[in-house]
């Protein structure tokens, strides 16, 4: 095999390829990059057993694999490092499959390495897909990155560890919690006669962002009951999905609130960021106190003596209230919203509060909730 190829394009891709991986995986071969040559495609895989993403580059020029494959492993860590210092130039790479040496040849010298054979890398089989299905890339992308700061990181309860879609008729849903705050983000898209849920895990979500975030195509979905796929034009990722129920969301998304407020999104953002400093480190409450045309902020601790204080301009109906929220679930929710202004709707200090942005995209509906905390006296 010998191939020359973009030192920067093949770094770039590695490092996205490499996210796939796990240090911890029990198999050292998953410590390797697959590396497969025909006729003028590189095609790269990643893997740790659970998830696999291939990707494929052009190469500038190459040496025999026309009509045939020719492949070998080299280990992760030698191609990252190696590569990332060797700036925009072009690279030779030369390697052997029987003696299994790896040369990389560049403007100023070479590196060697040993790689291993291609057989002993293990793929997923052939996937039985129950369902296949198109979604637009920007609505993969945006579904994920406005769902992503909601999902929980309990190992114990997995079902919070993923963002959960539903397709169903004209729209498509996506939700996460971690049991504190929610989200659910509804899109409206084509309707093309399926209908579909899985449970994407946030790591997964995560490299689906990757391979979406500069492409305008639509993205094909294969799913079955455990595992499901995402194919685009350059890359291929699988999966293995979350099994279980998710819980019933749009349930307890309060919809009788009878106070309303209208707050600048960016101001109240700011206020939160600084009355939070002087928050109780441990409870990292903030108390919002409504009442008339304004909002008071306010945190405090006890124990280092510190309170802060500050008044936020609003348009809000309905009766006073005191309410606590974790800013820490303020500051992402606001954080992920982007629109100018935002809407809280609230009815007691007891009951979640609904955070919505002021917008009139009729083509898309965010709604955040966030449960709230007893305030300290």
């Amino acid at each position: 095999m010998k191939f020359t190829i973009s030192a920067t394009e093949l770094n770039a891709k590695l490092i996205a390829l490499a996210k796939v991986m796990n240090s911890k995986v029990a198999l050292p071969i998953y410590s390797t990059f697959l590396l497969e040559l025909k006729d003028g495609v590189l095609r790269i895989t990643a893997s740790d057993m659970d998830c696999s993403r291939c990707s494929t580059l052009p190469v500038i020029d190459m040496d025999g694999a026309n009509g045939h494959s020719e492949s070998i492993c080299v280990t992760a860590s030698f191609l990252l490092d190696s590569l990332k210092n060797l700036g925009d130039q072009p690279v030779t790479f030369e390697a052997d499959e029987e003696n299994l040496s790896v040369v990389i040849r560049y403007n100023n010298g070479q590196f060697d390495m040993v790689g291993f054979p291609a057989k002993d890398y293990v793929l997923p089989g052939t996937m039985e897909k129950n369902v296949k299905a198109t979604i637009e890339a920007s609505v993969l992308n945006d579904s994920i990155g406005k769902s992503l700061y909601a999902v929980g990181n309990d190992d114990l309860r997995p079902i919070f560890c993923g963002i959960y879609f539903t397709k169903k008729g004209d729209e498509l849903q996506c939700a996460a919690t971690n049991g504190s705050m929610l989200v659910r983000n509804i899109y409206k898209v084509e309707d093309d006669g399926q209908e579909y849920n899985f449970l994407l895990h946030s790591r997964a979500a995560k490299i689906v962002r990757s391979m979406t975030s500069k492409s305008d195509e639509k993205v094909q979905v294969f799913i079955t009951d455990r595992e499901m796929a995402f194919q685009t034009e350059t890359d291929y990722f699988r999966t293995r999905l979350i099994e279980g129920r998710y819980p019933n969301y749009n349930a307890v998304i309060p919809t009788d609130s009878d106070k309303n407020a209208i707050l600048d999104k960016n101001e109240l953002l700011a206020a939160v960021r600084r009355v939070s400093v002087f928050a109780d480190k441990a409870r990292c409450e903030v108390a919002m106190n409504f009442s008339g045309l304004s909002l008071v902020l306010s945190g405090k601790d006890i124990d280092c003596s510190t309170h802060a204080e500050e008044t936020v301009f609003c348009a809000y109906q309905g009766g006073n209230l005191r309410i606590g929220f974790k800013a820490e679930f303020l500051k992402q929710t606001l954080e992920n919203i982007t629109t100018k202004e935002v809407q809280f709707k609230l009815s007691t200090q007891e009951r979640a509060g609904v955070i919505t942005p002021v917008t009139d995209d009729d083509q898309m509906e965010t709604v955040a909730l966030i449960m709230p905390i007893l305030l300290s006296a």
